[in-house]
């Protein structure tokens, strides 16, 4: 039986299409050459609770999360923004554990949010929208030799995804080591896209993710932009993580090289349409720790 789901990269390195696609033209993009746009295991997808599998797939291992590290860049890549981990160091983040078929190497987070409150993640959960998504992509290392080839792989374990909902509530300071510079790169246009080599405060990711890593989501499915591969493990957690309205506004402040719904080119609503779910079967993993006995 598959636990195990492929994901979406939105890959800091340039797009495979260049300048062809954007959120805005999300219908077309099955007209792209070489994409699997339409095909059936396609995402995000609305998580119906109901109809998840309950099973335990056990806990998540991460190795190096816990560690500070100055070797990432803040990047804005005109459609979104990522913390972008230097190649020297992708090896001292390896995720394994879950249910999970091997281990796995980190790349990146980015995130995913809209231009008003009640839009902006790209999972729904039991139909509700949260305001932003946030996405830490891995890939096999021991198989493929980057993100972007592992994705092209199309095979279904080649990358796994940690997802997290983001709500509106008190302030978080993880986000203060890159939300604070976030102005420097937040309008594409000038060329200053990347804040990094030195500049950008070094943080643990673990302090990004929630707290409980215990219960999460999980089904098979594709990179969220063309050109949609379906080579994806999603682990979407139940608990989400909450900012500030003064971070996620921050967020909305940068500018891309698309235009937007709104006729501006501010990134908002960068999030693709809810792909139906041809029968794949969702998982609804809870691990308990038992108590040890002296």
């Amino acid at each position: 039986m598959k636990l195990c789901v492929c994901v979406a990269l939105l890959a800091v390195v340039p797009a495979v299409f260049g300048d062809s696609w954007s959120y805005q033209t999300q219908d077309t993009w099955h007209l792209l050459p070489g994409n699997q746009c339409n095909g059936n295991s396609q995402s995000p997808i609305n998580i119906i609770s109901s109809i998840a599998i309950t099973t335990d797939l056990g806990p998540f291992v991460l190795d190096g999360y816990t560690d500070e590290n100055t070797n990432m860049d803040l990047v804005n890549n005109g459609r979104g923004v990522a913390i972008q981990l230097h190649e020297e160091v992708e090896d001292l983040y390896k995720l394994s554990g879950g249910g999970l078929p091997t281990t796995y190497t980190a790349v990146q987070f980015h995130f995913h949010w809209g231009s008003i409150n009640s839009q902006g993640s790209e999972h729904l959960i039991d139909g509700t929208s949260y305001p932003a998504e946030m996405h830490m992509i891995h890939y096999d290392k021991s198989k493929y030799a980057n993100g972007p080839a592992a994705l092209a792989s199309s095979q279904w374990d080649a990358v796994t995804l940690l997802v997290v909902m983001i709500e509106v509530g008190e302030s978080n300071t993880a986000f203060d080591p890159f939300l604070s510079y976030i102005s420097q790169i937040a309008n594409y246009s000038s060329g200053n896209t990347s804040l990094g080599q030195g500049n950008l405060p070094s943080f643990p990711i673990r302090n990004v993710l929630p707290t409980d890593l215990s219960k999460f989501y999980r089904y098979n499915g594709s990179k969220a932009l063309p050109n949609c591969d379906e080579s994806i493990i999603y682990n979407i957690f139940k608990d989400p993580i909450s900012i500030s309205q003064a971070q996620l506004d921050m967020f909305r402040t940068l500018y891309g090289d698309k235009l937007n719904a709104q006729g501006n080119y501010k990134i908002v609503d960068n999030y693709r349409y809810i792909q139906p779910l041809n029968g794949r079967k969702i998982y609804y993993s809870s691990h308990v720790q038992l108590p040890s006995h002296q």
